[in-house]
């Protein structure tokens, strides 16, 4: 599934690289980016065309990825615990991001 890779592709990059060096715009900017990549993965899944993005999360199930990346901004290893806790949060509803 092509949003499971672009997915998958973008919790990697957030992890390996913003996370590791302490860049939070960047790595908390492809978490988001990665949410809704799932977001439209799980309703694709579902058979549901998303014309506008606006509750595309809530709509998929991912609400509680949304508070987690609102809260406070962590550097070092809270950005890394962040990136491994919305993974595993986004694998749970879309498990081909994991493959």
């Amino acid at each position: 599934m092509a949003w499971a890779c672009r997915a998958g592709e973008s919790l990697w990059y957030a992890a390996a690289y913003h996370a590791r060096s302490g860049q939070v715009t960047g790595c908390r900017g492809l978490l988001a980016r990665a949410t809704m990549e799932t977001a439209h993965g799980v309703l694709a899944g579902q058979r549901r065309w998303v014309l506008n993005e606006k509750r595309c999360v809530e709509q998929a199930g991912l609400a509680g990825v949304d508070a987690l990346l609102g809260g406070a901004a962590g550097v070092g290893a809270e950005l890394e615990s962040l990136c491994r806790e919305v993974r595993t949060r986004l694998e749970a509803a879309l498990p081909l991001i994991g493959a």
